[in-house]
């Protein structure tokens, strides 16, 4: 059995996690940043040298986006909706990445799974 949900669902403070891992659930979680990757330990490094907090989801999301979106522009330019072929896959620097729908939305959304207690990003589901 597998239960697909959104990662809204790691909020939930009322619900044992081993839950998760146990009955199988994945989380479509597009925001997904994986606390082991040596990018997000050097962002939130600097971002606390720097602001003396820890970094928002916020603070990430809109780093991200704007690493991407310098990425594609480089690439294809600033018509980029034009010039960048559907498909096209941009990895991303904290998160997972952008590929270009034919709707000009992010086709790539990750998800992830607990696996020995650890959210694990799942580029297929196991049988």
């Amino acid at each position: 059995t597998l239960v697909i949900g959104q990662e809204s669902w790691l909020n939930e403070s009322t619900v044992d996690y081993s839950k998760y891992e146990r009955i199988r659930v994945a989380l479509a979680a597009p925001n997904f940043t994986s606390l082991t990757k040596s990018e997000v330990l050097d962002f939130r490094k600097r971002y606390i040298n720097k602001y003396g907090v820890l970094p928002t989801e916020y603070a990430a999301t809109g780093y991200e986006f704007i690493m991407v979106l310098g990425k594609i522009i480089t690439k294809y330019g600033v018509n980029f909706l034009q010039t960048m072929p559907v498909g096209e896959y941009v990895e991303g620097v904290l998160m997972q990445g952008f590929e270009l729908s034919a709707l000009r939305d992010n086709e790539r959304v990750p998800f992830v799974m607990l696996k020995n207690g650890q959210l694990k990003t799942v580029n297929y589901l196991d049988k």
